[in-house]
């Protein structure tokens, strides 16, 4: 290669690196305009917006409700009534002897004895609300382990689109490069068309990585229950690697999730409440005792006012037999308690399972960064070296693309070990029951 050539390729060189440092400067520009998007606000916007926590804690209401229509057994239920009756031929069996008859009344019932079935299905119906309650809990973080995944998967696409780009941005790059020197006749035409089949593969790539990050987003959507996209701007890879400091897996995690996991709370109430139910059912057996008491006036006028009169009575009935419906209430229910038993004990099985498995995870994840980071330093290096060769004409343009395609698969490796480290750590504070809105010092 002359001088003259020489010059011209460093010229060439110098342009497209300028070139390259004014479209990046321009996309942070515009990326800047909008507020960056934190897996706090993500956090923030899914416990505020998700239909799906808002419905869970309806269920609380409902079992709130019924602990209050239990309760009611225990208080007096008063009833005022107006009757009116008329009689043909026979007045004396009539109300007070009237023809026609009109009977006001104010009357009382109070349960002073059930056997229990009423103090019983109270507890029960108290144990039941706990189900709620700790059913809540999980439900809401399923949902935002559920966020937490869909964020850092949107920043893993948005990761790997920007790469798609500067791929494409490389290859139009090393495009006009080659076609400089085969203008002046450095290179021959098949490289230059070896290079523009390059550049069509990375247009499709990135069509391919932008509408992995369009789903990307909806699925973020989705999970908050608000539209986010027009809002906020994403952060980097670098941001995304600078939050996995300061995270450690808790001591003794197996014993912690059996502390923390809703679920079991969920089977250890379900039990006790089984068991009231079934005390409850056994109270039946036992007499009932009801105090009933009445306050009337009859007349043959509306409003009547010709007699009144009251009367109070005290009423034991005890059913002797029931055809065994009690007993098989009191079997259903403790056979349901007995289910919910085993049920514990596989559940309890099932989350040291899940917890080691996430374990495993996050430190295979972890181990991934480094390497993957180490990955991308050489393919930078290589990708360097490889220009220079091809630009010195000692290298070829076979060469630029292999390392071009190495650099462009090393980036994507070191993004996905990223955040497939952050997913890890989500899934391992969900399998252990740590608090849903926890953000994994983010």
């Amino acid at each position: 290669m002359n001088v003259r050539s020489k010059f011209f390729v460093g010229l060439l060189s110098l342009f497209l690196f300028l070139s390259a440092v004014f479209v990046c400067d321009a996309r942070k520009v515009e990326a800047s305009k909008l507020p960056e998007l934190t897996i706090s606000e993500v956090l923030k916007i899914t416990n505020e917006a998700n239909p799906v926590i808002a419905a869970a804690s309806r269920r609380i209401d409902q079992a709130t409700a019924r602990v209050l229509k239990a309760l009611s057994s225990k208080y007096p239920q008063i009833d005022v009534s107006m009757v009116y009756q008329e009689t043909e031929k026979e007045p004396h069996y009539a109300q007070a002897g009237f023809r026609r008859t009109w009977k006001a009344a104010l009357s009382m019932s109070y349960l002073l004895y059930s056997g229990g079935a009423v103090e019983n299905n109270i507890e029960a119906q108290k144990l039941a609300r706990k189900v709620a309650e700790a059913e809540f809990e999980r439900t809401k973080q399923q949902v935002i382990n559920e966020a937490k995944r869909a964020y850092y998967s949107l920043l893993s696409a948005n990761d790997r689109c920007l790469v798609a780009q500067e791929a494409l941005d490389l290859t139009k790059e090393h495009l006009r490069q080659v076609q400089a020197f085969y203008k002046h006749g450095v290179v021959p035409k098949n490289e230059v068309l070896r290079v523009q089949v390059a550049v069509s593969q990375a247009e499709l790539d990135l069509i391919q990585a932008k509408s992995a990050l369009d789903v990307a987003w909806l699925v973020l959507e989705r999970v908050t229950g608000t539209p986010m996209r027009d809002k906020y701007s994403l952060p980097s890879v670098k941001t995304g690697l600078a939050v996995l400091s300061g995270y450690d897996i808790p001591g003794a995690p197996q014993d912690l999730a059996m502390k923390l996991r809703p679920e079991i709370r969920v089977l250890e109430n379900a039990r006790a409440s089984a068991l009231h139910i079934a005390a409850a059912a056994a109270g039946k057996k036992r007499p009932q005792v009801m105090l009933t008491g009445e306050a009337y006036k009859v007349g043959d006028e509306f409003f009547p006012d010709d007699m009144d009169d009251w009367r109070v009575s005290l009423a034991a009935v005890w059913t002797l037999y029931d055809g065994e419906k009690t007993s098989a209430e009191v079997k259903e229910a403790l056979a349901s308690a007995e289910e919910v038993l085993y049920n514990l004990e596989d559940l309890k099985r099932a989350i040291i399972l899940e917890v080691n498995a996430a374990m495993k995870k996050l430190e295979a994840a972890q181990k991934r960064i480094e390497v993957a980071k180490s990955q991308v330093e050489k393919a930078e290096e290589d990708y360097r070296m490889a220009l220079k060769r091809y630009a010195a004409q000692v290298g070829t343009n076979i060469d630029v693309l292999d390392a071009r395609v190495a650099l462009i698969n090393a980036k994507n490796n070191y993004s996905d070990a990223v955040y497939e480290t952050q997913i890890a750590k989500a899934d391992l504070d969900f399998a252990i029951g740590i608090s849903g809105l926890q953000s994994n010092g983010n």
